[in-house]
């Protein structure tokens, strides 16, 4: 009698805890294009006898949880009125970027630029010209999958000493990623 009730007893436990019917899984949200949107850019400025200020707003698709891809532009103004004539410049173009995430908070990375420059001195245009820039890199990412922020060590193989905007083949940028 008493292997009876501990038969029962355990029969009882596995209905309640553990069935052997196929289990439905709750149906899986596909996510739409919206969904897969992710923003990034970077903002830097200064202030003074030289000022800087940089805007490179950017908006990105996630292919999967690693691997994104997206466009931006890139705004850059500085200006030098220490001397008895000031001089300017203004940069502006288009960007494509890649991100591939292979861990949580370090990524690959990416970048096309196409900048057009222009520099003044006075209110005289001293040189135009466009220059390409392609950065590859890694970076460092703090935060959750709605907002991060981000620090990346780039280096342009298409650096010229002579015609890149940048005065170095190395750079080291500060952003901030919404989505990714």
């Amino acid at each position: 009698m008493k292997y009876l009730f501990l038969l029962i007893s355990f029969g009882l436990m596995a209905n309640e805890k553990h069935t052997f019917a196929p289990s439905k899984k709750p149906p899986v949200k596909k996510e739409t294009f919206k969904d897969r949107l992710f923003f990034n850019g970077n903002v830097g400025f200064s202030f003074g006898d030289i000022t800087q200020v940089q805007l490179s707003p950017g908006v990105g698709y996630r292919v999967n949880n690693e691997f994104g891809i997206g466009t931006g532009i890139t705004y850059i103004y500085s200006s030098d009125s220490r001397g008895s004539t000031k001089l300017s410049q203004s940069i502006f173009g288009p960007r494509a970027f890649a991100i591939y995430k292979f861990h949580p908070q370090f990524y690959a990375t990416s970048k096309y630029e196409f900048l057009r420059f222009k520099q003044k001195i006075g209110n005289t245009v001293s040189a135009k010209r466009e220059v390409p820039a392609w950065f590859v890199g890694l970076g460092f990412r703090t935060g959750s999958q709605g907002i991060g922020f981000s620090v990346e060590g780039l280096y342009d193989i298409l650096h010229d000493e002579n015609k890149s905007i940048y005065s170095n083949a190395f750079v080291f940028q500060g952003g901030i990623t919404l989505g990714f």
